[in-house]
Parts: C-alpha cells; sequence; structure tokens
C-alpha cells in the first residue's frame, strides 16, 4: 500500500514526507517533517524527531541507492546516444592510420 493511500475512518491522509539536511557539512543532522491532511483541507504536520531519522532513512536506503543507480543508467544510455549522433563518419583509410 503506497503511503498516500493510508486513510483512517476521519478522511486524514498522509499528504507528505520530507527529508532534508542542514547542510553538506559532514555529519550534519538532517530534518524530517511529516504531514496529514483532511477532506477538509485541515493539516497537521509535525517535525520527524533527531533520534528517529537514522531509522527512517535506513528504511528507504536500498530504494534510493536503486533509484540512483537506474537513473545513473539512463543518463549514461542518453549520453550515448547523444555521441553516437554527432559521431562523424570514419573512412577506411582512417581506420587504418
Amino acid at each position: 500500500m503506497a503511503l498516500a493511500e493510508v486513510e483512517n475512518n476521519d478522511g486524514w491522509k498522509l499528504q507528505s514526507l520530507q527529508l532534508s539536511c542542514y547542510s553538506w557539512e559532514k555529519d550534519s543532522p538532517y530534518k524530517g517533517k511529516i504531514t496529514f491532511q483532511n477532506k477538509a483541507e485541515e493539516q497537521l504536520s509535525f517535525n520527524i524527531p533527531q533520534d528517529k531519522m537514522g531509522a527512517l532513512l535506513a528504511l528507504i536506503a536500498d530504494s534510493v541507492i536503486d533509484s540512483a543507480n537506474r537513473l545513473g543508467h539512463r543518463v549514461a544510455a542518453s549520453v550515448q546516444k547523444i555521441a553516437n549522433q554527432q559521431a562523424l563518419p570514419v573512412s577506411d583509410s582512417e581506420i587504418e592510420n
């Protein structure tokens, strides 16, 4: 079940789950926020405690790595396709030299 599909009897649904880092410095802490919204568009948001961020990141780590790997392959394929389209024809005499 997708997170967006989680709903209880009061009509509240998970609207967003945000994870951010404070800075790119080594050992910089992450911050997290979760927001729920009901059918009347009322919202409830709260911060994810720092001591829970590690566990949350561990839950999604494999998915992040897999997504980054797939993106890398797609970028490489796109670059290769562009390189092949831009390649100049090479004559047999140039190959022999």
